[in-house]
């Protein structure tokens, strides 16, 4: 598997399908696919607990059928197995010790997946329960019938864990229909070579696939370190990294996000999440970058700053401030290694709340175009020369670097830079800035030249 570019074989036909659905209850195998057939659907997988269905189809051409079932303990652990290998399922049935059958599995052209991880009657798994499965192909991210039981049916906090830690898990939808109801609400999108189960199974093997509960991806393409994702019935999508920290964020229907604007912090993996009408969303696979990025394009962390008091005006009514008013009360402030270049104002205002001013001098070797780059937690306000130039008003956290960026031409010579950060009680604790080399400079210079901090004048405070 390409882990770089999942769908990276933009050959073949997208087709919709579930792998974990179950019959009875009123519902025969013959009843299902009639089901699923009306609602558009192209493939399934009957899979009962702990019960190979083989049902062969008759009079529906068309409609393709993979073999599998839902695998569980005595305690739970429930686990779908698919596969071709029918003697190997069906032993399988037969053992209730589920890190035999994942052993057994091993090696094995079985696609095993980890089941409603949130769902909480019994309580099904932990993050540390996934990391200890590292046979498992992939987890369900959205479980439909978890909407009709206690627990949460979307499990992208786990998913997000896991790759974080370094496991390369694929992320499945399914809507684990026991009854009519059920029926049609997630599924996921096979890109598949040909018509077949077998092109089918190979396929989701490969990665090549989306999951939806509504949303359809018109485009998922990487280039290099350019992603491109659109769709055409998405309100809004994001871009996610590490520990479901989230990169970018666009209103519309089409999202281009560079891998070399990304944070070193969090730049092990992207992935990307649409979000439709209602509750309606989609999910990509994740991109891992791959080949590492050349820093070249970032500026160190701007390391020297001063810190104001507090001031009770509202930061949708701030104005710019001066490092050399003294009524603000100055204070030189160290900025931390961890994250790093970070300004955490909280050590002064502690849980306060009101709008900090935290400022800083740079001096430009020539005139140019650089993209300030905002890392913060609390709303703010970002002046340049007494000009606002960006304002991010909610908080969000915790602080991430580049959360918030801006183009910004500067001549030769020294800048005041100013953020009016809202501390919210103690929530907002702090920013780190740096600067790029903008994304639409394709070319970078073989020396690339950036602001640098100047000394900061110390001002007396009137007291």
């Amino acid at each position: 598997m390409n882990w770089t570019n999942l769908y990276e074989n933009t050959r073949g036909t997208w087709l919709k399908g579930n792998l974990h659905t179950h019959s009875g209850e009123g519902m025969t195998p013959e009843e299902i696919v009639r089901r699923y057939a009306g609602k558009g659907y192209d493939f399934l997988c009957i899979s009962d607990h702990m019960k190979l269905n083989t049902h062969r189809l008759s009079g529906k051409s068309g409609f393709l059928l993979l073999h599998g079932f839902e695998w569980n303990s005595k305690v739970g652990e429930h686990m779908n197995l698919v596969s071709f290998r029918k003697p190997l399922l069906a032993r399988s049935t037969k053992c209730h010790d589920q890190k035999q059958v994942l052993a057994w599995m091993a090696g094995e052209p079985v696609l095993v997946i980890l089941n409603h991880p949130n769902w909480q009657e019994p309580p099904h798994y932990s993050r540390e329960d996934l990391m200890d499965r590292p046979s498992a192909a992939g987890i369900e991210i959205y479980n439909g019938l978890i909407d009709f039981l206690s627990g949460t049916s979307l499990a992208t906090e786990k998913w997000d864990y896991l790759l974080s830690r370094g496991r390369k898990v694929l992320g499945f939808a399914s809507d684990d229909a026991h009854s009519p109801p059920h029926v049609g609400n997630a599924w996921i999108m096979v890109r598949a070579a040909a018509r077949t189960p077998g092109a089918v199974f190979k396929a989701v093997r490969s990665g090549n696939f989306y999951c939806s509960t509504g949303v359809t991806f018109d485009v998922i393409r990487r280039q290099g370190q350019v992603i491109t994702v659109a769709a055409r019935n998405a309100r809004e999508i994001w871009a996610v990294g590490e520990w479901g920290v989230r990169l970018d964020r666009v209103r519309c229907g089409r999202i281009v996000f560079d891998f070399a604007t990304m944070s070193s912090a969090y730049r092990k993996y992207v992935r990307f999440v649409a979000f439709g009408k209602g509750a309606a969303q989609a999910w990509t696979q994740p991109f891992f970058m791959g080949e590492p990025i050349d820093d070249k394009r970032f500026s160190p962390f701007v390391g020297k700053w001063r810190l104001s008091r507090l001031v009770t005006t509202p930061l949708s009514q701030i104005k710019a401030a001066k490092l050399s008013d003294p009524s603000l009360d100055w204070t030189d402030v160290r900025t931390d290694a961890v994250p790093e270049g970070f300004v955490n104002v909280s050590r002064r205002h502690g849980s306060n709340d009101g709008v900090c001013y935290v400022g800083t001098s740079v001096t430009v070797p020539r005139d140019g175009v650089w993209t300030v780059c905002l890392g913060h937690d609390g709303g703010v306000r970002l002046f340049v020369d007494g000009r606002q130039v960006l304002e991010t008003p909610k908080r969000v956290n915790p602080a991430v670097p580049d959360r918030s960026k801006v183009n910004v031409r500067l001549s030769r010579g020294g800048h005041e830079i100013v953020a009016a950060l809202k501390t919210d009680s103690g929530m907002g604790q702090g920013i780190m800035l740096r600067f790029m080399i903008p994304v639409s400079v394709r070319k970078l210079p073989r020396v690339p030249v950036f602001p640098e901090s100047l000394p900061l004048c110390r001002v007396s405070s009137r007291r």
